[in-house]
């Protein structure tokens, strides 16, 4: 059993987030040029800007910030159509996000309800989140509660340990959300720390044997937690052996962290793009190489058809 949004079959737009734990991989790119693609493709796409620590995503676009902002629907200001505005791109708008001098406050559980009650009301195929990165309960919440969470990371070391450890607090936060709606008043993190460690080796086990545990303390549970499933995306590619990092990394993952990991895609490092990334404020920035486009491209397609990348359909870098 997996989580993310539990009414995939609900009427609404699919909501597509992206995050990760590390800051500075591409999170934002990725997001506008996904919005960008199925706007092109003649789907209408709705781009919000709901990373905490600033905006970003219009500079991409090459759009001059303006009000209102998500920081106002937040603050119960404006309702979230209220806040769309529209961009030069055929079918794309955008819900500018917060360049105030205090980042946004978290989102509370039931502000994370409200979100998504208020995207199903909007008149969109799409809904893209710039989550930016981090891993605090709030962020990873609005995360897993997407149709489709997707996650972007580097293949550098530092960034693949980074993302390892994101996956490992998204499977800490399932179990925990688990372990409240079965009414349980335990932590995973506490239990992680005083589990058996001759029976319970990774993140695996604890979740396999959860209940086994929890009868142990006094307590009992129904079913075990339910599993994440995240979308990874790799990007700045310049091998192919790094390419082929992600399906070291998926393995891990759904090996030792019991997060069902779905390698989804992959972006070269290609310097002309991101000269054009450079350029003065203003100016258009959502032209990339026709490479670039054609990732970008299979990337929306594996997540609007559920599909994941294979060895023998890699192609090389």
């Amino acid at each position: 059993m997996s989580v993310n949004r539990q009414t995939p079959e609900s009427l609404g737009p699919r909501v597509w987030a992206v995050s990760g734990g590390k800051g500075g991989t591409g999170k934002s790119f990725l997001a506008c040029q996904l919005a960008v693609t199925q706007a092109s493709r003649g789907r209408s796409v709705v781009l919000v800007d709901a990373d905490p620590q600033g905006a970003g995503v219009h500079g991409l676009l090459g759009l001059s910030h303006k009000s209102p902002t998500i920081r106002e629907w937040l603050d119960g200001q404006r309702t979230l159509t209220e806040c769309l505005q529209r961009t030069p791109v055929n079918n794309l708008r955008i819900v500018f996000g917060n360049t105030g001098t205090s980042p946004l406050p978290p989102l509370s559980t039931e502000k994370v309800r409200d979100f998504f009650a208020h995207t199903a009301d909007l008149d969109a195929d799409i809904v893209i989140l710039d989550l930016g990165g981090g891993m605090a309960p709030e962020a990873l919440d609005l995360f897993l509660s997407a149709h489709e969470p997707i996650a972007v990371t580097l293949p550098e070391m530092p960034a693949l340990e980074n993302f390892f450890q994101f996956c490992r607090a998204l499977r800490f936060h399932t179990i925990n959300r688990w372990l409240a709606a079965e009414g349980l008043p335990m932590r995973a993190e506490t239990i992680w720390q005083e589990r058996p460690q001759d029976e319970i080796v990774d993140l695996t086990d604890l979740a396999h044997y959860l209940p086994a545990v929890l009868g142990r303390r006094g307590a009992s549970a129904r079913e075990h937690p339910p599993t994440p499933r995240v979308h990874l995306v790799l990007n700045h590619l310049t091998s192919i052996d790094e390419v082929h990092h992600g399906f070291s990394l998926r393995s891990l993952c759904r090996k030792h962290l019991d997060v069902h990991l779905l390698y989804t895609g992959y972006v070269e490092n290609e310097p002309k793009a991101w000269k054009k990334l450079s350029a003065v404020q203003g100016r258009p920035r959502i032209h990339v190489t026709p490479r670039i486009r054609q990732e970008i491209l299979r990337i929306g397609m594996n997540l609007m058809q559920g599909r994941e990348l294979t060895i023998d359909t890699v192609m090389n870098v």
